[in-house]
């Protein structure tokens, strides 16, 4: 089975602009500050599982991989498409000398049939819209379980809906044995629309186990 998703379109070549909370590439707001909450605690979900060998899909401002550290793994892949976005990798890795970090450049879909089996996986990749991002990650859900965990093997993401849907729970159950999701509080900044959490204050930091 090979990937029905795409990343976004030139995304290598649109301008990243790095603040102290947030991340933008060309118009696109990748990270923002209230998310915070919500990586830390996929971090901390999946590194309770295992501190094994961890996968991260998306660095972004390398917020959720310091946490990961934090809990430090055996070995930490991370895949990252964005020059700039590498570049601000390269720095952060400085940060940990005598640790087992490696820089897989290029989207995920394209590494997907050379990527190693892990431990445990954090799959935080942007989407350009609502409808990309329910594609890619029920289509991440289903490859990992089929190429990149053995039984016992841990997937985490967030899901911004205080509910899973059905199509989601059926991708979920034929491939894993096991969900937990945590409530995770999140604070919207006023003029930010967020119609997937149905007004709810909170998102799900969710765990797969295989």
């Amino acid at each position: 089975m090979l990937p029905k998703s795409r990343p976004v379109a030139e995304w290598q070549n649109l301008p990243a602009q790095f603040t102290s909370t947030n991340l933008f590439i060309g118009n696109h707001a990748v990270m923002m500050s209230w998310e915070l909450p919500l990586m830390h605690a996929m971090a901390d979900l999946l590194c309770a599982h295992t501190r094994g060998s961890i996968l991260e899909v998306g660095f972004g401002m390398g917020i959720s991989a310091t946490r990961i550290q934090e809990h430090k793994p055996k070995r930490h892949l991370i895949t990252e498409m964005h020059p700039q976005v590498i570049d601000v990798f390269n720095d952060w890795t400085s940060k940990f000398p005598d640790r087992d970090i490696q820089l897989i450049a290029g989207s995920w879909q394209s590494k997907i049939e050379s990527l190693p089996k892990v431990d445990g996986i954090f799959f935080d990749p942007y989407s350009a819209d609502e409808q990309s991002a329910k594609l890619e990650k029920s289509d991440f859900i289903e490859l990992a379980a089929e190429r990149l965990l053995d039984n016992g093997g841990a997937l985490t993401f967030f899901h911004l809906s205080p509910n899973i849907g059905r199509d989601l729970q059926d991708i979920i159950y034929s491939h894993y044995s096991v969900m937990n999701t945590k409530a995770v509080e999140v604070t919207i900044p006023p003029g930010h629309i967020c119609p997937e959490m149905n007004g709810k204050p909170y998102a799900l930091a969710v765990l797969l186990v295989k």
